[in-house]
């Protein structure tokens, strides 16, 4: 049977040529537990623009309170806060100030697992030994000495990273988040400071294909 929940989106970014949706339950019994929402097809978990449209060319952004109906938990995934969309239209039943960001902050001691590192990130991998079985792949944190690093990584390619500290360790994740990769991708090669952060969401993104396994700490949305 379907159910829905009221949920406080707090990252809305790229994966595989949709979004990659997730936030907090925002009243209720469950007030505050993650969801991320996940499409219908196995396989291929990003929401589509088309899943995330209210009508009339309005489409769910950060910060809006989501009414969304779910069919169920999504199996198979280390992810454990999965759950799959119905295919009812979603509904906006409100929106956060960005000066409420805070109070729906976590506190974790750590950011999951660190020293296992990509060669160009720092404190970023999980390795797949760690990814057996459901556990947490979201938290929304408030990081210390935030930049952005912008530069040529694998191939040459273009990459735009989040450096930032939390409790004394020092992180440098990719970021996914669609606003900063539009308003640093295109400068000059750097590490630029980001200033008035209020919070930022970090997830453990999908394993690797399986002869990998391992999962990337993402820096899905800066606030």
């Amino acid at each position: 049977m379907p159910y829905q929940y009221d949920i406080v989106c707090l990252a809305n970014s790229w994966k595989h040529g949709g979004r990659c949706i997730a936030g907090k339950v925002y009243s209720g019994p469950y007030a505050g537990r993650w969801i991320r929402q996940v499409g219908r097809t196995a396989g291929q978990r990003q929401i589509q623009f088309p899943e995330m449209d209210y009508g009339q060319g309005q489409y769910a952004s950060v910060r809006d309170i989501i009414r969304i109906e779910f069919s169920g938990r999504e199996q198979g995934t280390f992810q454990g806060e999965n759950m799959i969309i119905s295919g009812a239209r979603w509904t906006k039943v409100g929106k956060i100030q960005n000066s409420e960001i805070g109070n729906w902050l976590d506190q974790p001691d750590t950011l999951w697992e660190n020293g296992s590192r990509s060669h160009y990130g720092l404190n970023d991998k999980i390795d797949r030994t760690m990814l057996q079985e459901p556990r947490t792949s979201l938290c929304l944190i408030n990081p210390q000495n935030p930049r952005v690093r912008v530069g040529p990584e694998h191939n040459g390619d273009i990459k735009v990273r989040v450096l930032f500290e939390y409790n004394g360790v020092e992180h440098a994740l990719t970021a996914t988040d669609a606003q900063i990769q539009a308003e640093y991708r295109g400068r000059n090669h750097g590490t630029y400071e980001l200033t008035n952060v209020r919070g930022m969401t970090i997830s453990l993104g999908e394993r690797l294909p399986a002869e990998i396994g391992d999962s990337y700490k993402l820096v899905a949305h800066v606030f």
